[in-house]
């Protein structure tokens, strides 16, 4: 007899909860993405919230795996507060990392929806 994996299970016996756990893929990928960049430009979260004019607490939130997605504005103030560079599309094929760091010849963080 076989065993699934309790995650399997799990979005099995509840299909709203791929819902979640998607969303919640994505709030982990961003929160990764931003703390890389803010690291390769040698921020502190503080230096973060000082040059975005937000709150330490809500750059922390931003960088936690968990909780809510953060706004776009939130996401432009604590990019551009690390000389990082945003881009936003929308197309009916796949946009990849290969793809965007083929275009600008950088390394890219790329975060689909």
């Amino acid at each position: 007899m076989t065993t699934k994996p309790l995650k399997e299970q799990v979005l099995e016996a509840r299909p709203d909860a791929v819902e979640i756990v998607e969303k919640q893929r994505l709030k982990a990928d961003s929160a990764q993405m931003l703390r890389e960049l803010r690291k390769s430009a040698g921020l502190t979260q503080m230096q973060v919230a000082e040059a975005s004019g937000l709150d330490q607490s809500v750059i922390s939130k931003m960088e936690s795996p968990l909780g809510a997605l953060p706004g776009l504005l939130s996401f432009h103030r604590y990019v551009s507060a690390c000389n990082g560079h945003m881009v936003m599309g929308v197309s009916a094929a796949p946009i990849t990392e290969d793809t965007l760091s083929s275009t600008t010849g950088q390394p890219v963080f790329a975060m689909g929806f």
